[in-house]
């Protein structure tokens, strides 16, 4: 068994130790670097879609994406990262063939292939396939993540 008794040297670094203060500062340190690169690699609109009447604007998805720490019950400190634009779920996750309608109008009104308008009351949308930056950029990232957490843990305790 092992206990904290005592005044030996070897606990003093524990004693120091405050797992709270150690994660929200580490939450605070990883937050904004993990924003900037999941903002770096995030996928954007071409600027010629925009000129040609997409509503789509180049990097206003990866302009969305924000970091918030949760502390929850005193012992758990979460990061999180999340963009909220209203099509940030499709953006990120597959989307089966589906049909659209128009709903909130009697049509559609799009520009067609050739630049010409197009007006219909339903268009098939052939799905997507999804875009996993947000993995490939986490699975990059955590190496740093870790090191901060082990160097900031160090820290704490004296051990630096």
């Amino acid at each position: 068994m092992i206990g904290m008794e005592g005044t030996t040297s070897q606990s003093e670094p524990f004693r120091r130790f405050n797992w709270q203060r150690t994660a929200v500062a580490w939450a605070d340190t990883v937050g904004p670097i993990g924003r900037t690169a999941l903002k770096a690699r995030a996928p954007r609109s071409k600027p010629t879609d925009f000129a040609k009447g997409s509503n789509r604007r180049p990097g206003r998805f990866a302009m969305s994406i924000r970091y918030q720490r949760r502390t929850e019950g005193g012992t758990l400190v979460r990061v999180e990262w999340t963009a909220n634009t209203p099509y940030a779920r499709w953006v990120i996750e597959p989307t089966s063939p589906h049909e659209i309608r128009a709903k909130a109008a009697r049509f559609l009104r799009f520009k067609g292939g050739g630049g010409s308008i197009v007006f219909t009351k339903k268009v098939n949308h052939p799905g997507t396939k999804g875009n996993s930056f947000a993995v490939d950029t986490m699975r990059h990232y955590e190496p740093v993540a870790q090191g901060a957490y082990t160097r900031m843990i160090r820290e704490s305790m004296g051990e630096l």
